[in-house]
């Protein structure tokens, strides 16, 4: 099972009638009852990232776990958010109208996930300050794809693996048509303006520049 969710209470909270979560730790042991000589095993759970309480709940039942925290660039994030929601037809809404609502949404104090994810600083704080700073790799999604066997290694490595490995990938998800759409320069503005300041606390505590353009001045 990909996304557990396990650790994730506001996940447990929010898809509970769903069935996408597991819930009790004897449900979610059993997933990994097939293990037999493997050298590590996971949880891909992208929620865990976003909920407060998973980082305590992890370091409490696995404090030598491995946390790898894969980044990309919030402007892009969103719009292949919204290009998702398009092909599932789960909106309507053009691109700029959908970043509106959103917006509109959280001013009211309710919640609009699809915005917000992209707010990354104090969920990447939360992670290294629960965690010594070996246990956690940051991946910038930019970075990772243009250096795909480079970062494969790199991430063998973190995980204790390079003696083991014979590297392998398939690129899954990839958009469709030749082109993605591009942004109305209003909402893309909009965008810039709503990730700013997160960014730049983001590259403060990473001390480092990352590589969204947008965000460079």
């Amino acid at each position: 099972m990909k996304e557990p969710n396990y650790f994730c209470e506001v996940v447990k909270k929010r898809w509970k009638e769903k069935n996408q979560v597991i819930e009790n730790e004897k449900a979610y042991l059993n997933l990994f009852k097939p293990v037999k000589n493997e050298l590590i095993i996971g949880d891909a759970s992208p929620s865990y990232l976003r909920d407060p309480v998973a980082p305590y709940l992890i370091n409490k039942k696995i404090p030598h776990a491995k946390i790898l925290i894969s980044l990309r660039n919030p402007v892009e994030r969103i719009l292949s958010g919204y290009l998702m929601q398009k092909k599932w037809k789960m909106t309507e809404l053009s691109f700029y109208d959908y970043i509106i609502d959103g917006m509109d949404k959280i001013q009211k104090g309710e919640l609009f996930p699809p915005l917000t994810a992209g707010l990354y600083f104090d969920d990447v704080r939360r992670y290294l300050n629960i965690f010594d700073s070996d246990q956690v790799k940051i991946i910038i999604f930019e970075e990772w794809t243009k250096a795909l066997k480079k970062n494969i290694l790199d991430i063998l490595e973190f995980l204790g693996l390079k003696d083991y490995y014979k590297i392998d990938y398939l690129i899954y998800n990839k958009y469709p048509g030749k082109e993605k759409p591009k942004l109305e320069h209003e909402g893309y503005k909009k965008l810039i303006e709503f990730y700013f300041e997160d960014v730049k606390l983001l590259q403060k505590l990473l001390k480092r520049k990352l590589p969204w353009i947008e965000f460079m001045n």
